[in-house]
């Protein structure tokens, strides 16, 4: 998992500190397969505050060979076993393991572990099954399904909480839990049932999780579309518009805030179907307020949590600034018009 802030490494480690607590063998190994520094968590801290120094590895990257080579953790920057040199890092999405070193360090499992608030999917839970390594995982989101077709074990979230940056339901695993089924699985399960979990598990990877399974879902999808003529779609019609003259200011400050969105969005930005939307009662709100946030705050974003947030601050709004931003992408939308008719015009010549 990368080294992010809704993978959970904090809760992660205590669990398996619980389980190290609990079990007669203390020789067990957890392996981290991620980023330091990244956007996430404090690796070092975690490590100090659990008591894990000498029981997590990580994978580390020789920047000269581009090998990969486990080790405890011994900073953001490691002395290569391969030439000798410092440089070697953690491995991150700038400087990853190829396809097959992956497989190689997956293939050194026992159980894979997905530990986070909330999934889209959860890939690795898939690549471990290819391995045929049983997994667990947090029993919420995207996971919930594919723990359920891995027939893998399933972490109970001890509660949910809404995130303030999104507005989304969060997972908070139960760590107790969690380390009782870690105890379970190497201490009271024989090695022969947890070879068979192993092989069911890859046997639940070769059912579900196939590229022309997913292929045909998606073939479905496509197909289930009915095609519009060209001269509906991309051949259609040039729709190049102008803006409206900018009203004076002293008759825009007349006219109430409703009206004037809707001015802007039907005469000034030439895009009525954008009426009744979001976009309009979030230009009707920041011209009334007089303010709007600075940022959109990538796909997920919440403006409730815009003033806790120094990256976000709040600018002033007004018609004049309203204005320029509409006319701004009525103008924008012409040049892509005029690029499309362009190209058309192109293929129509050369064929």
């Amino acid at each position: 998992m990368r080294n992010q802030r809704r993978k959970l490494y904090p809760d992660l480690f205590e669990a398996f500190r619980k389980f190290l607590d609990m079990s007669e063998d203390k020789n067990y190994l957890l392996y981290c397969h991620t980023s330091y520094p990244d956007l996430g968590w404090d690796i070092p801290e975690l490590l100090h505050q659990n008591d894990l120094a000498s029981h997590v590895m990580f994978t580390y990257i020789c920047p000269e060979t581009k090998k990969p080579f486990p080790s405890l953790f011994k900073g953001a920057v490691a002395q290569s076993p391969y030439t000798g040199k410092w440089g070697a890092t953690l491995s991150n999405v700038k400087n990853g393991v190829s396809y097959e070193d992956l497989s190689d360090i997956i293939n050194l499992f026992d159980l894979y572990t997905q530990y986070a608030n909330c999934e889209g999917f959860g890939l690795p839970q898939v690549e471990a099954a290819a391995c045929g390594v049983p997994v667990c995982g947090t029993d919420y989101s995207a996971m919930e399904s594919v723990l359920r077709k891995l027939e893998g074990f399933t972490i109970t979230p001890a509660a949910l909480y809404k995130e303030l940056e999104t507005g989304c339901l969060r997972a908070v695993p139960d760590n107790e839990y969690a380390s009782e089924i870690f105890l379970h699985f190497f201490e009271k399960m024989s090695e022969e049932d947890r070879a068979a979990m192993g092989k069911r598990t890859r046997e639940n990877f070769e059912k579900y999780y196939q590229w022309h399974l997913s292929g045909a879902q998606w073939e479905k999808y496509f197909d289930s579309f009915e095609v519009l003529p060209f001269e509906r779609t991309w051949g259609a019609a040039p729709r190049i518009q102008e803006p409206a003259p900018k009203i004076d200011l002293s008759k825009a400050q007349k006219v109430s805030h409703v009206q004037l969105a809707k001015h802007l969005i039907v005469d000034v930005l030439r895009e009525p179907e954008k009426l009744n939307t979001f976009f309009e009662a979030r230009l009707t709100r920041d011209l009334t307020y007089k303010q709007a946030t600075a940022s959109t705050g990538g796909m997920y974003f919440n403006e409730s949590s815009a003033a806790f947030d120094g990256m976000n601050r709040r600018q002033p709004f007004d018609y004049d600034i309203a204005y320029d931003q509409m006319a701004g992408l009525c103008n924008r939308r012409n040049q892509w018009e005029q690029k499309r008719i362009k190209m058309i015009k192109q293929r129509q010549e050369q064929q």
